[in-house]
């Protein structure tokens, strides 16, 4: 996690890109063949159409693999090159930068960075290579980010943005509405310290307690219930435990230590019926896992690591909508139970 030489990455073209690129090419270089198999009678409007399809696929060929070998984004701490498809280099700095703007175009997400007079320092979308990482280093350095959304409302969403925000929004499909989720939790998501992890835990137990006493009410003909909390862990834990076995992976976190660099803590919730846990037929634990805090990398300038915090509105969300798609299934599927197994605390 340290890193010692500073923030450097790059982002690349996409692979769209090449794809493109390269069925130009091959379809340009079959025209001949095409044009040879042709019968003599027919071959002087042919080798004309040939010589027009050429004319427009030989630059698309150029122009896509471009875009993929040479147009890019170097980032060296808080310096920004951008070298378009035709080499041209252009430099800006974080200080330059007044906000980034997102935006859907069909099913490809897009990132704008503008300066503070609103002028385009630069575009890419989010199937280039990096791309993730560039926003997220946009995030981490404060750049607000302001978004359109599919119902056509500009809402700036900062880092402390309240998830409710969101709410009333419709969307043309599933891609659309995955895509906004994944930007909001990212543009909600905060960094704490060590010192805050307590209070936390305490602060989204408390969000969260509501909503499995709401699901065991409105679900009592199951006569199920919920056993949740906070697992802490330190990632190498989960790396060899099996999908669907969460409940007996053991945790060698220790909260009197200091706090590990693969810290993580899982807001976790198995289903019980008679004090045994529900099983599907598939082995797998009936449950919810999500993602609360974890400390990675961090890509501020002058910050080696941080410690991430979702959003607890944003957690709350997923937990009531995790519990109505297994409320749903619960009628339409057959389950069995199992005795609990060794496994690890759950913090509440």
């Amino acid at each position: 996690m340290e890193r010692e030489d500073g923030i450097k990455f790059q982002v690349g073209g996409s692979r769209a890109d090449l794809i493109i690129g390269a069925a130009a090419i091959v379809f340009a270089a079959g025209l001949p063949l095409a044009a040879r198999m042709t019968p003599p009678a027919e071959t002087r409007g042919v080798l004309l159409a040939i010589a027009v399809v050429c004319a427009l696929m030989v630059p698309v060929s150029i122009y896509q693999c471009a875009l993929y070998y040479i147009r890019k984004i170097i980032v060296a701490e808080t310096d920004i090159y951008y070298v378009n498809w035709m080499g041209r280099q252009s430099h800006f700095t974080l200080d330059d930068i007044g906000y980034g703007k997102v935006s859907l175009a069909g099913d490809v997400g897009r990132l704008e960075v503008l300066d503070l007079r609103g002028e385009r320092l630069v575009k890419l979308n989010f199937m280039m290579r990096g791309a993730d990482v560039f926003f997220q280093y946009l995030l981490d350095n404060h750049i607000a980010i302001s978004t359109a959304p599919a119902d056509g409302a500009l809402a700036l969403l900062h880092r402390r943005r309240n998830a409710s925000g969101g709410a009333g929004r419709t969307y043309p499909n599933d891609h659309s509405r995955q895509f906004w989720d994944g930007i909001e939790v990212s543009c909600a998501e905060t960094s704490v310290c060590p010192e805050e992890i307590g209070k936390c835990m305490e602060k989204l137990c408390g969000e969260i307690a509501p909503v499995i006493c709401r699901w065991e009410k409105q679900n009592e003909r199951f006569g199920v219930r919920w056993e949740y909390g906070l697992a802490q862990y330190r990632l190498g834990d989960l790396q060899a435990s099996a999908e669907g076995r969460m409940r007996e992976c053991p945790s060698s976190f220790d909260e009197s230590a200091e706090l590990p660099p693969d810290y993580l803590c899982m807001l976790e919730a198995y289903l019980q019926k008679d004090g045994a846990y529900v099983v599907s037929r598939q082995g797998c634990e009936v449950g919810v896992f999500l993602v609360y805090l974890v400390r990675t990398a961090s890509l501020q300038v002058g910050e080696q690591s941080r410690i991430r915090k979702s959003d607890e509105q944003i957690i709350k969300r997923q937990l009531e909508e995790r519990l109505a798609v297994i409320a749903a299934q619960l009628p339409k599927h057959k389950y069995h139970t199992e005795h609990p197994a060794a496994g690890h605390a759950l913090r509440r």
